[in-house]
């Protein structure tokens, strides 16, 4: 079998605030290359036994398996004792998620030989058993998962050989039902991430035979759009999404092995699509595409591994290339912070090697400021800000971007420009900024953005609760209106919350409290979805009277009463 693809892109989102000064990204090998199955293209990283440290998977393409291997303690990888573990033929790329809800990593591989895509389920302790396949109508390129319909369940996005990406969506009863679009010809490697800003998860195809990208616009129903094609270079065959420039929208990168460039794509201001792309030369044969803030300067940057040249570069902002990483046959890359000191670094796969190499980051964490040729006068002293008082009032700091507020009994926004003791049932803004909420007593505090909330808050108990109503405006139309009218309706909002105390955030039909964690509240005219990035949510479900607990990686969608 010819070689062929990359592996899939791991989505890193980049900060929003202005770079600081920063040393290129630094990686040192750990060790020698680790024995994989015959031609391994896909890598994943993933924690799959639970241990908390992230472990790889290989997808062996002329072996037809996928090979597990267990990060240590003590550092270094060491092969799981079952794996490998069989695929269809031909393996090539592939994705995790938890695919069945039993709360253990799964793995979806795209079979190119079979023209099918294989689910491994995860049994525990990093051991994966058939999960059956899913059959599409051409070779298998490439596959990729996302919560397409927002109903909490992630689903498949596959390329095929003629020209077509097949989505299939998961199912109630643990099935999938299956729509095909047209991707432009050669579609490849595919990645997945909101290119509009809708909340939706979108798609980005690298086109081999066309040379460019193709996006496909999700409607929220997990049924797609054409959103565009563009030349990037020729022999396109991976794409990464990221928010490269730090504007807050999500832009595109894609690696072209015909020309030997990367390119990136930014979302435009006007938030319709795409400006011309802007390539910069690498090694030969440029492949896998990953991103992830790897000079540590708060601001998303790719990394490709180039087969041809046996290097990988990375590419700072996604367009300043630094000094090439030699790994010979450099073809599959994923990114993870393997030995947990707060930096991303790099598995990548050697196609004709058999093997696997970690790239550690050694990045210093930060530079010393350049001198200042003149003194600085001093600050002004902040403001003293009260002491919150539980049931009465909370302290709210500005940490980015622009966040605003009304405060209780009045009718007006004005800018949150310092920290602020602000009274409960006060409203802030931070749909275009970040804000940190500090409760009374041993309340705790918690950062918030994306969205509008009103604070209330219990007075009573050692740690008061502080709950956080989403209040944006919710279009729901009772009658059906014109496509037009419907269309510039918002029907969504939400609200992501990061931090520890005791603190609820309220949709529309359920609520969501933690003691510690990262999550996402999102409305819907007939639902309100829980997405828990870290840590434990107990979700109170307003409809059906229960409560849920919702873990790491999982999402619990409480939905309206049926007429």
């Amino acid at each position: 079998m010819t070689a062929r693809r990359i592996g899939l892109a791991t989505l890193f989102a980049a900060l929003a605030a202005p770079a600081a000064a920063q040393a290129a990204a630094t990686f040192v090998q750990e060790g020698l290359p680790y024995a994989t199955g015959a031609a391994p293209y896909g890598v994943i990283a993933r924690d799959f036994n639970g241990d908390g440290l992230p472990d790889v998977a290989t997808i062996n393409g002329t072996a037809s398996n996928l090979s597990v291997y267990l990060r240590q303690p003590t550092g270094g990888f060491t092969q799981q004792a079952n794996s490998p573990f069989a695929t269809g033929g031909g393996a090539d790329f592939g994705d995790t998620a938890d695919f069945n809800a039993d709360g253990l990593p799964d793995i979806a591989v795209a079979n190119y030989v079979d023209s099918t895509v294989s689910l491994l389920l995860g049994q525990g302790g990093g051991t994966f058993a058939s999960g059956g396949t899913l059959g599409v109508s051409a070779r298998t390129l490439s596959v990729a998962s996302g919560d397409f319909n927002g109903d909490g369940r992630p689903d498949l996005a596959a390329t095929t050989e003629n020209g077509l990406v097949t989505i299939f969506l998961r199912t109630a009863a643990g099935g999938f039902t299956s729509t095909t679009y047209g991707a432009n010809p050669g579609p490849r490697n595919l990645s997945v991430g909101d290119l509009d800003g809708d909340g939706d998860q979108d798609l980005a195809i690298a086109n081999e035979s066309a040379g460019g990208v193709t996006v496909l616009l999700n409607n929220g129903a997990g049924a797609f759009s054409d959103g565009g094609f563009t030349v990037t270079g020729t022999t396109t065959a991976d794409t990464a999404i990221a928010d490269f420039n730090g504007d807050g929208r999500a832009d595109i990168a894609a690696s072209n092995a015909g020309s030997s460039t990367v390119s990136v794509l930014l979302r435009n201001a006007q938030n319709t699509g795409f400006d011309a792309p802007v390539s910069t030369p690498v090694p030969a044969g440029p492949l896998g595409l990953v991103a992830g803030d790897f000079d540590a300067n708060g601001r998303a940057d790719v990394a490709v591994a180039s087969n041809t040249a046996g290097t990988v570069t990375i590419l700072s902002g996604g367009t300043s290339a630094e000094t090439p990483i030699a790994v010979t046959r450099a073809y599959g890359i994923a990114a993870a912070d393997f030995n947990r000191d707060g930096k991303t670094d790099l598995a990548v796969s050697g196609d004709t090697q058999d093997t696997f190499s970690v790239l550690l980051n050694t990045t210093p964490s930060s530079q010393p400021p350049a001198p200042t040729p003149t003194p600085t006068p001093p600050a002004p002293t902040p403001t003293p800000v009260a002491t919150p008082v539980a049931g009465k009032s909370v302290n709210a700091i500005p940490v980015s971007g622009k966040v605003k507020v009304k405060l209780k009994g009045s009718n007006k926004f004005v800018d949150l420009a310092e920290a602020k003791n602000v009274p409960v049932g006060s409203t802030v803004d931070a749909t275009d900024g970040r804000v940190t909420i500090v409760a009374a007593k041993q309340g705790g505090q918690a950062d918030f953005y994306d969205g509008i909330f009103k604070i209330s808050q219990s007075a009573k108990g050692s740690k008061p609760l502080t709950t956080l109503t989403l209040t944006e405006p919710l279009s729901c139309p009772k009658a059906k209106k014109s496509a037009i009218t419907s269309a510039a309706k918002k029907k969504t909002r939400k609200l992501w919350g990061e931090g520890k105390g005791a603190f609820r955030t309220s949709g529309k039909y359920s609520a969501a409290t933690v003691r510690g964690t990262k999550w996402l509240v999102q409305d819907y005219c007939d639902r309100t979805v829980t997405k828990v990035k870290q840590g434990v949510v107990s979700v109170r479900d307003n409809v059906k009277h229960r409560t849920i607990t919702v873990r790491k990686g999982k999402s619990y969608t409480a939905r309206a009463k049926k007429r």
